[in-house]
């Protein structure tokens, strides 16, 4: 083949490529013009804002919710000349949101209403697990990225996360992210979430309570149905806010301790439990003893709150005087065994389960043999020495005095809803025996003489009547002044005729039981009567 030919055929190759590159590209600037193509573009990528989610909530008794009860607002936005125009006056200053927009993607950011007018910005109302309004919390507990920590939000996550719902707003992006102009964004709004545990609380007494121990700084609150045992209101403070968790770690008031599942010294208090094993073994109330002040225990001397003594004491004039040589005379006559019997049939010693992360602790009873030591015996006789009790202990003893003598096993969960109408139950009502109903009335009579039949109580309501047992239990511990701290404990029940209520105030280290619980205690009767009990 000659040079010629070679040089011809090589021509003829090279304009077939030319043309056939030309077609090419003519045909892509084509394809680059149709809109179908660019709608097929625009589903090769895409972002999406989740705005906001929400899950299962906590009801109390009568349905009302406990959380998602307060709403913020939050808006997905496109950031544009427009948007920042918008939304200039309706950020919060701590919001970055002129580098929100200089970072050129979809972004979401708080504001302070859904009143924005800009086709780049779209605004949620997004439901807050705990606001403002938040109450009860180191029931509730708290969630971190998902996952419950403690309470009711760990005990019953897998519940909880059973229905879920999440705003979401999907844009169209290129093959290098940036948003594809023209195209409408996918907006998702959730549907509200009904599902939930349902809990004993109500939450009209839950916020009496709260509001009555605003002047309690360290302390618990319980009040119980007398009847089903179910806890219509519990509180420990201080308090802790589950957005601002490192303030709390950081306190030494150990916020996120539960004090009313915690076990403290109980002091007079107990004498009611005293009282009860010697009413149940045959004592009568009428028993008396001359109180000079002081008793002693071989080498050992015990003083009563009143220095120059009562005088002549019965077992009712002695609890109304919290008299605590009385009760140091009272056990030399009770069998230990007994006593030791009735104490654990009224709950002492042993712990209680509202949820799996909800325990109680058991608190500590002296054994047989600690008590064969007269001066721990004296000590038992008026709730000191080793003897410990959580406020949930007090409570559920005072529902078996107040009721008809059977203990009440404590509820705080009810069930579980779907809809956020009914409740599905889980468990029922549980009581165990712990005293004769005749011996309950009669330690109500103590209760009586000690609160409504005493002028000088501070826990007497004005707008009902009550019944109920101060303390004012010494920890072995002092002050940097010397002085011995001392737990304030008040408990009781109300109204007086037809008991419903039983109510325990603990003061951690608040000194007088009178001065420091009682007062807590009448503010909680007094509210619950004129807000609860007159208006159903």
């Amino acid at each position: 083949m000659d040079m010629e030919k070679i040089r011809r055929r090589m021509l003829w190759v090279g304009v077939t490529l030319l043309l056939l590159y030309s077609a090419l590209y003519i045909r892509l600037a084509v394809v680059q013009k149709d809109s179908r193509v660019q709608t097929a573009g625009s589903q090769q990528g895409s972002y999406t804002l989740r705005i906001g989610s929400a899950y299962g909530n906590i009801y109390d008794r009568n349905l009302e919710p406990l959380t998602n009860r307060d709403t913020e607002y939050l808006a997905a936005v496109i950031p544009s000349g427009e948007a920042a125009a918008a939304l200039a006056e309706h950020v919060p200053e701590d919001f970055d949101l002129s580098g929100q927009l200089q970072a050129g993607k979809p972004f979401v950011c708080p504001v302070d209403t859904d009143r924005i007018s800009s086709q780049d910005v779209i605004v949620f109302s997004v439901p807050v697990r705990y606001g403002e309004s938040r109450l009860a919390q180191h029931l509730m507990g708290y969630a971190l990225e998902g996952e419950g920590v403690c309470g009711l939000e760990s005990a019953y996550q897998q519940l909880l996360h059973q229905e879920t719902g999440t705003n979401q707003v999907v844009y169209r992006v290129d093959g290098q992210g940036r948003l594809l102009a023209g195209c409408q964004a996918e907006v998702t709004a959730a549907e509200p979430v009904t599902a939930g545990v349902v809990t004993t609380l109500d939450r009209r007494i839950q916020q009496i309570c709260e509001a009555a121990a605003q002047q309690i700084s360290c302390g618990a609150v319980v009040v119980m149905d007398v009847h089903s045992g179910d806890i219509l209101a519990m509180i420990s403070r201080p308090d802790f806010d589950p957005a601002a968790l490192g303030e709390a770690l950081a306190s030494e008031n150990a916020p996120f301790v539960n004090r009313a599942l915690n076990a403290y010294s109980v002091g007079s208090v107990f004498k009611l439990a005293i009282a009860a094993s010697a009413i149940s073994q045959g004592i009568s109330p009428g028993y008396s003893y001359p109180c000079t002040g002081v008793a002693r225990i071989y080498d050992q001397v015990f003083r009563c709150h009143c220095r120059t003594g009562h005088g002549i004491q019965n077992m009712i004039d002695a609890t109304a005087n919290s008299c605590n040589t009385y009760f140091i005379s009272l056990v030399q006559q009770l069998s230990v065994e007994h006593m030791l019997e009735t104490v654990a049939a009224l709950g002492f010693g042993r712990e209680t389960i509202l949820a799996s992360s909800l325990v109680s602790a058991p608190g500590q009873v002296q054994t047989p043999e600690q008590l064969a030591v007269p001066a721990e015996l004296a000590n038992f006789s008026f709730g000191q020495g080793m003897l410990t009790a959580t406020p949930l202990q007090i409570c559920m003893m005072t529902c078996a005095f107040a009721g008809d003598g059977s203990l009440p096993v404590a509820r705080l969960v009810q069930g579980w809803t779907a809809d956020g109408e009914t409740c599905t139950a889980l468990n029922g009502e549980r009581r165990g025996l712990a005293l004769s109903p005749d011996t309950a009335r009669q330690v109500r009579q103590l209760m009586v003489a000690a609160v409504d039949g005493n002028p000088d109580s501070l826990a007497r309501p004005s707008n009902t009547r009550a019944a109920g047992k101060t303390s004012t239990a010494q920890t072995g511990q002092y002050d940097a002044s010397g002085e011995e701290c001392c737990h304030a404990w008040m408990t009781g029940y109300f109204p007086l005729k037809a008991p419903e209520y039983a109510v325990t105030v603990f003061v951690e280290n608040g000194g007088s039981g009178n001065t420091a619980a009682a007062p807590v205690f009448r503010k909680i009767a007094e509210g619950i009567s004129e807000n609860i009990t007159k208006n159903g």
